[in-house]
C-alpha cells in the first residue's frame, strides 16, 4: 500500500468518523495513532524517525498529533524527539472532551465563546484542538508525499 492509498483507505475516513462525533476521545486517538503512522509509508531514504523529527519541525500540527499517537501508545509521551514540540510529555489522561459553548453544557475556561460542537483537546492547552490539527495534518502530510521522490 502507498502512502497515498494509506491516506484514502485508513487515515481519512478515520477522521472522517471523529470529524462525526468530534468529541468522542477514542475516536480522536485512533485518529492521531493512525494519521501519526503515515510515515511508516512514505518512501524516503531516511528512516522514520528522522521524518518524524523532520516532520514535527516543519509542523506544530504534526507534532501534536505525533505527541498524542504515543501517549495513546506508551501511556505518556515526551523527551524521545529532537523538536521542542514532541519534548513536552503527555499523558493519555490529558486528553479531554471540550464541551460546546452551549447553555447548560459549557464549562468555564473550557468551551470556546461561538463553537457549538465541541472537541478534544490537551488540557490547559491552547491551539490543541486535535480535529482541526488533524486536518491541516492531512494537508501537510499530502504536500510532502506530493514532493517526495519514489512511489506515492
Amino acid at each position: 500500500m502507498t502512502a497515498v492509498e494509506y491516506l484514502s483507505a485508513i487515515v481519512e475516513p478515520t477522521i472522517a468518523e471523529f470529524e462525526a462525533d468530534p468529541t468522542d476521545r477514542r475516536r480522536a486517538i485512533l485518529a492521531c495513532l493512525v494519521t501519526f503512522h503515515t510515515v511508516d509509508y512514505m518512501t524516503r531514504p531516511r528512516g522514520t524517525g528522522q521524518i518524524r523529527s523532520e516532520f514535527g519541525r516543519q509542523s506544530n500540527d504534526f507534532a501534536l498529533i505525533d505527541r498524542v499517537a504515543h501517549a495513546a501508545k506508551h501511556v505518556q509521551s515526551g523527551n524521545d524527539a529532537a523538536s521542542e514540540a514532541h519534548k513536552r510529555p503527555l499523558s493519555v489522561d490529558q486528553l479531554i472532551e471540550r464541551p460546546p459553548a452551549m447553555f447548560g453544557r459549557a464549562i468555564w475556561g473550557l468551551s470556546v465563546f461561538g463553537d457549538s460542537t465541541g472537541g478534544v483537546q490537551i488540557v490547559r492547552e491552547q491551539d490543541s484542538d486535535l480535529l482541526s490539527a488533524l486536518k491541516r495534518t492531512m494537508t501537510f502530510l499530502r504536500d510532502q508525499i506530493a514532493a517526495a521522490p519514489g512511489d506515492k
